[in-house]
């Protein structure tokens, strides 16, 4: 369970059949990947991070050495109905209804979080807002909509910029206030070119790249 502590390197060696070498890789490896957090002076724990995000053919995350990262936890904080406008509104076109706000908590090796905020139109997806977050926890919002509505997304269209994000966000990430972060703003579009989604991920500053792919 999360939170839960991890037996040491040792006990589990002992209790196991592999060398302690064996053991530690295994570890390291979860912790690499956020399932387990270490605290030096208190020991292993089960992470309480989120899930694995369930589809990451879209994207990839490098270390500075190029090293891939190959899991990405998703914590889902929050699912509302807002009738704010913005990027999203303008992409996803007036809706009488509101748009669906998802906030997420993207977990991204150890110790590195960049938040993002996917929306939706809720005349389109109403049950969305009654959904339980964890049930949400690690899922990608593309294979999502695809495979409960059969909105199949044909085009993805990828835009970045270095701002200072607004005061609702910056408190919702945790965010210094006026702190430059990385905007990733990603909008699917269907074989119409109707936009059915907006996410942006806003990054603070940090050794990570992401590599995007927009034909899959």
């Amino acid at each position: 369970m999360p939170g839960d502590r991890f037996p040491t390197e040792k006990d589990m060696a002992s209790a196991l059949p592999f060398a302690l070498g064996t053991v530690q890789k295994a570890l390291n490896g979860l912790v690499a990947q956020g399932l387990l957090r270490r605290n030096r002076r208190s020991g292993t724990f089960v992470s309480d991070a989120g899930r694995p995000l369930d589809d990451m053919s879209q994207f990839v995350f490098e270390r500075a050495d190029g090293t891939v990262i190959d899991s990405v936890l998703t914590e889902i904080t929050g699912i509302e109905v807002t009738h704010d406008t913005g990027a999203w509104s303008r992409a996803l076109g007036e809706c009488a209804a509101g748009y669906i706000r998802i906030m997420r908590t993207d977990h991204i090796d150890t110790g590195f979080r960049c938040y993002v905020e996917i929306h939706l139109r809720a005349d389109r997806y109403p049950d969305l807002v009654t959904e339980k977050p964890d049930n949400l926890s690690g899922r990608n919002i593309r294979t999502l909509i695809e495979t409960r509505y059969s909105d199949s997304v044909s085009k993805i269209e990828v835009t970045a910029s270095a701002a200072a994000a607004d005061l609702r966000v910056a408190n919702s990430a945790k965010f210094q206030e006026n702190a430059v972060v990385l905007h990733i703003n990603v909008t699917g579009f269907d074989s119409s070119t109707r936009a059915l989604f907006t996410q942006t991920a806003y990054a603070p500053p940090g050794r990570y790249r992401v590599k995007f792919r927009t034909d899959t």
